[in-house]
């Protein structure tokens, strides 16, 4: 089976660099453009199966590409983005001025990020996006899936893909508003066939 992971269109969060995590943001005006945009881009495949995170931004850009497609959309919470609890909200760009600040290790030490209270760790993530291969291995085992999610989730299906430890988290491509990346499982597992790309023509060359 081979999966497209696409992940939302822009919103405000993404334009003013703040750390967005289960914040429930719609997508703005370039968001919509991006949607529509991956929209043009997948037209062509015929996905089985169209599945999208609960959080708005989401919803709101798998609907944009499934109205180009004959599957319907279905709310999968597995695909939800990383929980930041208290961290949300956060300025990205005064944390990269703050070696002390807990999210500039999260992103330039990974391994030692300590999450919030009320925060998801990268092992809970990991094991969330290996729960959901093993779940769409099940349901959707020789078809070709849609899946609408979030730039970290999809960070954590490629470390779970490519087996990655926390250090190497961010080792790849940034996860660019609706880029596309395509994992595929063939007779030895799940393999990364596409990472963070923006055409069709460059992920299909892969």
């Amino acid at each position: 089976m081979k999966i497209y992971f696409v992940r939302h269109g822009q919103t405000e969060w993404n334009r003013t660099k703040k750390l967005q995590g289960q914040a429930n943001l719609p997508l703005n005006e370039q968001g919509i453009r991006d949607a529509r945009r991956a929209a043009e881009i997948l037209r062509e495949i015929p996905f089985d199966a169209i599945y999208c995170s609960p959080l708005t931004r989401t919803v709101e850009t798998a609907n944009i590409i499934g109205a180009c497609q004959e599957a319907s959309v279905v709310l999968e919470p597995q695909l939800i983005e990383i929980a930041y609890g208290q961290y949300e909200g956060y300025d990205l760009i005064a944390a990269e001025q703050d070696p002390a600040c807990e999210i500039y290790r999260y992103f330039h030490s990974p391994q030692d990020f300590q999450a919030a209270p009320d925060g998801e760790t990268l092992r809970h993530l990991k094991e969330r996006c290996q729960a959901f291969l093993t779940e769409l291995r099940r349901k959707d085992a020789g078809k070709c899936v849609l899946a609408v999610s979030h730039g970290t989730f999809i960070r954590g299906v490629i470390s779970v893909v490519c087996g990655l430890s926390d250090a190497d988290f961010w080792k790849g491509k940034e996860q660019g508003n609706c880029a596309i990346t395509i994992v595929e499982e063939d007779r030895e597992g799940w393999v990364l066939r596409a990472d963070a790309v923006e055409a069709l023509e460059e992920a299909e060359r892969a």
